[in-house]
């Protein structure tokens, strides 16, 4: 007997993976956010526009420690 896959659990996964795109190549963010909806439907939009938000503001964080340190 085959259990289904945990939506939640397959999603977190796949959503957690975002952070290792490079947020400059749009290419790779279109092929990944297209892959999400095929796999997971329409909330999956709203999960990678709220994701690309989080690593853009982690980003301007990192590069403000950057400069700091420098």
């Amino acid at each position: 007997m085959n259990a289904r896959p945990n939506f939640n659990d397959e999603f977190s996964k796949a959503r957690a993976a975002l952070a290792y795109l490079d947020l400059a190549d749009r290419d790779i963010w279109v092929k990944a956010a297209m892959a999400l909806k095929s796999e997971f439907g329409d909330s999956a939009k709203e999960n990678v526009a709220r994701s690309v938000g989080q690593l853009q503001q982690l980003q301007t964080k990192l590069s403000r420690i950057d400069v700091e340190i420098r």
